[in-house]
């Protein structure tokens, strides 16, 4: 099944960032290959990712377009302490 980035506001309702593929780039980083409708909804989802106080920055690469929708890779970077690092964990020993 793939991911979906839906906004929440009934006018936005065709406003939607389908997950082709997502990959870690590094501890702070994120590779989203995504598809959608129309090119401005990439653009807008790049900007309403820009707007996030955790998020340094999102490029978008490979934006190509044709009659069926726009594909598009997104290069997310978050910013230091975005997350929450946890002590790793051990597996209880089965003996």
């Amino acid at each position: 099944d793939k991911y979906r980035y839906r906004n929440s506001s009934p006018s936005d309702a065709n406003f939607q960032i389908r997950y082709t593929k997502v990959e870690t780039d590094g501890s702070n980083g994120l590779v989203l290959d995504a598809e959608c409708r129309q090119s401005s909804f990439a653009t807008e989802f790049r900007d309403r990712l820009n707007r996030d106080e955790q998020i340094e920055s999102v490029n978008l690469e490979r934006v190509r377009s044709d009659p069926s929708g726009t594909k598009f890779t997104a290069i997310l970077k978050f910013r230091p302490g975005a997350f929450i690092e946890e002590e790793p964990t051990s597996v209880a020993s089965n003996e």
